[in-house]
């Protein structure tokens, strides 16, 4: 039989109705409704005694008691554009990680357009839905969404943008010290010809990679090759086609740096098809440690962590301004180290 002042539906729990939370509080259903959304107005006398009929009953509509008592969801959106490869695989990891180490949970909206901006706005984040975003690798395309999150006051934290948005926290990986110490490895090992891919250097501050690069390797006495410094790009077809490049000149590089792990796959696949053995006749690092890296032959030497780090901080210092702490002055840049595995080896 259903509860008093409940009714029940042919499957599922008991359903809620706002006149049954009135009848017990003695209050109007309009101010029931305004304290069961967080409406301003209501007093914290009368928001207790609607939280106190909720423990009563033991029933919590849509995580409504949490949000009531603390004025939070409890939920943090991701925003990323499609989720189709390991690299952003690797990134939403560490946002998930640091999340649940928070007791948060998080959503994930794909907007590949216009249309998905409008919609994930109106439909989810306008309505309060969540506490704080995370926006991963915002483009400027992304800048009119981005600016609507701002007006409406929600929380966020841009990842890694093409452009920084003043007065919006920003979370960098160190590409400069990335670049630095990649090049740093190989040269500890001894190899001085060594070529460096980056993503394109207009996106948000890419471009230091190369600098990095140049930095360590003037800093070991060598002059940089033009030739062996490229902004190729992320994807598996640029790290291949550079690689191949870069491999038939007549003084090819022994070591091979890629801001990306998929393109460093392309140019493991490229030294194959030209007859090279990875580590004996080159040595190359990737960037991301994403998981796939570790299970390839031979398993990618890369940066620690370096796409889920960073969002792992980037969710941290979300949760610090959801929580109404001030945001950093300066957009925050995450360093990171070498992983060592196999395809790296001595200059012979």
């Amino acid at each position: 039989m259903p509860g008093e002042g409940f009714s029940e539906g042919k499957t599922g729990p008991p359903r809620l109705r706002i006149a049954d939370i009135a009848a017990r509080t003695g209050l109007s259903t309009a101010t029931v409704s305004r304290a069961m959304n967080g409406k301003p107005r209501i007093s914290a006398a009368t928001r207790a005694r609607v939280l106190a009929v909720l423990d009563e009953i033991g029933y919590v509509p849509s995580g409504l008691a949490a949000s009531l008592r603390t004025g939070q969801t409890g939920q943090l959106a991701l925003i990323i554009d499609t989720p189709d490869d390991p690299t952003r695989l690797a990134a939403m990891q560490g946002a998930f990680h640091a999340a649940r180490q928070a007791k948060y949970g998080m959503a994930v909206y794909m907007i590949g357009d216009e249309g998905d901006r409008t919609r994930t706005y109106s439909q989810t984040l306008a309505r309060g839905w969540v506490d704080g975003a995370l926006l991963l690798w915002p483009g400027r395309a992304d800048a009119p969404f981005v600016r609507r999150l701002r007006a409406g006051g929600l929380p966020m934290v841009l990842i890694e943008p093409e452009e920084a948005v003043p007065g919006l926290p920003a979370v960098y990986a160190d590409a400069y010290d990335d670049g630095w110490r990649s090049t740093r490895y190989l040269l500890d090992l001894g190899h001085r010809r060594i070529a460096a891919c980056a993503n394109p250097a207009g996106w948000g501050i890419e471009g230091q990679y190369l600098e990095g690069y140049r930095a360590a390797l003037a800093a070991a006495g060598i002059a940089a090759d033009p030739a062996l410094g490229a902004a190729a790009g992320w994807s598996y077809e640029a790290g291949y086609g550079v690689a191949t490049t870069w491999l038939r000149v007549p003084d090819p590089p022994t070591g091979l740096l890629f801001r990306v792990d998929m393109a460093a796959l392309g140019a493991v696949a490229a030294a194959r098809d030209l007859g090279r053995v990875v580590p004996d006749d080159l040595s190359v690092i990737g960037g991301d440690d994403t998981q796939m890296t570790q299970w390839i032959k031979p398993a990618l030497t890369t940066l620690r962590e370096r796409r889920s780090g960073l969002t792992r901080v980037a969710c941290e210092l979300l949760l610090d301004l959801v929580a109404g702490r001030p945001p950093p002055a300066e957009p925050l840049l995450v360093q990171t180290a070498v992983v060592v595995r196999q395809s790296t080896a001595p200059r012979a």
